[in-house]
């Protein structure tokens, strides 16, 4: 998609990264062909996007935990045990 100029990369940003507005247009397009698809291919996609928001959301909550407690030792200039 890149070569056909659909998608085009952010620059000025360390990896390959795309912006998020042109990936949702892109999402729309496919909406329009969705019968294309067996709902059973369809169903599969939605799973795995459940399953991705999941681990997200898991490792959100786990980088905020980790975060408050660094902020703790730092806090008690590293006198930190745990109660």
């Amino acid at each position: 998609m890149e070569e056909d100029g659909v998608i085009h990369r952010v620059k000025g940003l360390q990896g390959c990264k795309y912006s998020i507005r042109e990936i949702e247009d892109i999402e729309k397009l496919g909406r329009k062909d969705l019968n294309e698809i067996s709902l059973i291919e369809y169903k599969k996609v939605e799973n795995e996007k459940d399953y991705w928001k999941n681990e997200y959301l898991k490792l959100r909550n786990a980088i905020s935990s980790s975060a408050y407690d660094l902020v703790r030792v730092l806090s008690d200039g590293g006198k930190y045990d745990e109660a």
